[in-house]
């Protein structure tokens, strides 16, 4: 018994409704599979609270691994789909070998933009430039910057601290920078007054940030070194704070005013602000190489005042001398 004549693929009236059908099965299935993949890379990194550094890694490899796996089987069932709808939109063709090659090159000329995000995406990951988890923050866009949290073939999803999502396609990703260990730590260097009371009001200031802006530092700032200096009866004090990315403000703005405030006269000079990477520094300092001495030389430059000087001097000297013959 055989099929009826709407159901029938051979007809030419019907072969667009098994097109529709194949293309609306395509986008289904890859919808499902990308959101059990994201959600489930979603679930573990929200659970993962406290980790080694060596476990953190793995962790951050195998989102990354799950998210790429994700992006492309999603594209592999897109284009399979896309090609099973081609071939029944077309139908038996004279050469297939022809047929399916002038496929290819359609989709790949429609696709080039496609493509070429593709190609992106591919290198950053043959790279490992990224990984889910990592804070970046991209040099175009305004300077757009948030954690990692999808890794595809042709976009990466970033999501800022307040919650917004943002989707940059692989192929505008020319330039990014990505934080270090992702985390900013500051070192607070300060000299007051050789007395006790000076370290107790910074001891104090640390414990009140701590108390009232926990949830803004990922570290609250605590006095970590002190030590006097005999002959200048003062002490050098150096207080550490760890906060998350785009909240160096606390540490570089915040914390300074609140230390100036809090120790008035027993602040010996200002607060300096150091974040400075020693891995980074150490790298540099055996990179260069310092001469044995420093020879001062004379400045060759002088202020603009002082060469305006010696122009109207250098002027009255040639008028002078111009009007001396004359006189005589």
């Amino acid at each position: 018994m055989g099929l009826p004549d709407w159901l029938d693929p051979g007809t030419g009236n019907t072969r667009w409704l098994y097109v529709a059908v194949v293309l609306l099965a395509t986008a289904l299935v890859a919808r499902w599979f990308d959101r059990r993949v994201t959600d489930s890379v979603v679930r573990r990194a929200s659970t993962r609270t406290h980790a080694l550094d060596g476990a953190l890694v793995r962790a951050k490899k195998m989102n990354t691994a799950a998210t790429v796996m994700a992006s492309v089987a999603r594209y592999a069932v897109v284009m399979l789909g896309i090609l099973v709808a081609a071939f029944m939109a077309i139908g038996t063709p004279v050469n297939a070998t022809l047929t399916g090659t002038v496929i290819v090159i359609v989709i790949a000329f429609v696709l080039q933009r496609v493509l070429i995000d593709m190609i992106s995406g591919a290198l950053l990951l043959f790279e490992g430039q990224l990984a889910v988890g990592d804070f970046v923050k991209t040099t175009q866009m305004d300077g757009l910057s948030g954690v990692v949290e999808r890794i595809g073939l042709r976009s990466t999803t970033l999501r800022s601290f307040n919650g917004d999502q943002h989707v940059v396609l692989n192929g505008a990703m020319q330039g990014f920078s990505r934080v270090k260990n992702g985390w900013c730590d500051f070192d607070l260097e300060l000299y007051v007054v050789d007395d006790a009371d000076a370290v107790e009001a910074v001891e104090h200031v640390c414990e009140r940030i701590r108390s009232f802006q926990q949830n803004f530092f990922l570290r609250g700032p605590r006095l970590v070194e002190q030590h006097r200096i005999e002959d200048r009866h003062v002490r050098h004090l150096r207080v550490r704070a760890i906060v998350p990315p785009t909240m160096e403000w606390l540490c570089e703005q915040a914390l300074p005013q609140q230390l100036h405030a809090e120790l008035g006269d027993l602040l010996v000079g200002t607060v300096q602000v150091f974040n400075l990477d020693e891995r980074a520094f150490a790298q540099y300092r055996a990179a260069i190489v310092l001469p044995d001495r420093i020879e001062v030389r004379p400045a060759r430059v002088t202020s603009r005042v002082e060469q305006e000087l010696r122009e109207r001097q250098a002027t009255t000297t040639r008028r002078r001398g111009a009007a001396s013959p004359s006189r005589r």
